[in-house]
């Protein structure tokens, strides 16, 4: 096998998968971002897909195995944490000045 070539796919293959995630990032005019989480899963199945391509069988059960687990659980872990860690925020009130 030439490297060479490998890596000609390899560049190939990620280009398009970069166009691909830039393409389902959104913002809207308040500046609120969407995508993020997709972008990062279709880079995710593109590495997962390069890697069964490699046949390296046991990285690619490892690797899917703790994809599976991040996402399920990422969730719920991010609404646990934003919930701990909300600072209360006081009104100041202006009536008095």
């Amino acid at each position: 096998m030439d490297p060479h070539a490998i890596s000609r796919v390899l560049q190939g293959i990620l280009t398009g998968i970069g166009f691909l995630g830039a393409g389902v990032i959104l913002r809207n005019p308040t500046g609120h971002v969407t995508g993020l989480t997709t972008a990062a899963t279709v880079w995710l199945c593109a590495v997962l897909g390069v890697t069964c391509g490699l046949g390296y069988w046991s990285v690619l059960v490892i690797a899917a195995g703790l994809s599976v687990l991040v996402l399920a659980l990422g969730g719920p872990i991010e609404y646990l944490a934003e919930r701990l860690l909300k600072r209360k925020e006081y009104k100041r009130n202006d009536s008095n000045a």
